[in-house]
């Protein structure tokens, strides 16, 4: 009698960046959307990283990851928001691990707008 097999399927991870620049121009006070696409199989680990730090959720950030995307919000942008945002997809089956690294830079424009007097 045959014992019962077991199949796993595992899909390294794919990141469809069509829609992402590589480097992004923001006015303080903004919002920005990192919204990142991806496919992979059995659902990935998925880690935000800002100059070397683990982005942790805040009033003005936000994280809203499921089976097929990741979206990093940044509301009211201010300078400290300002850095390298890595991105990090991760499938870990039996010592075997898929990983994709995205990296993301944030410049912030300062605008100097002129007095406009009352005269």
């Amino acid at each position: 009698m045959l014992s019962p097999c077991v199949l796993y399927l595992t899909v390294p991870p794919k990141l469809d960046l069509s829609k992402v620049q590589e480097t992004m121009i923001v006015k303080a006070g903004t919002t920005i959307h990192m919204d990142v696409p991806y496919k992979a199989t059995p659902r990935p680990d998925v880690k935000w990283v800002k100059d070397g730090m683990a982005v942790q959720p805040t009033a003005t950030i936000t994280l809203d990851t499921s089976d097929r995307s990741t979206i990093l919000t940044a509301k009211n942008c201010t300078k400290s928001d300002e850095g390298v945002y890595v991105l990090t997809v991760r499938i870990h089956i039996d010592h075997v691990c898929y990983v994709f690294i995205f990296l993301y830079s944030i410049k912030f424009a300062l605008l100097l707008l002129p007095c406009l007097s009352s005269h």
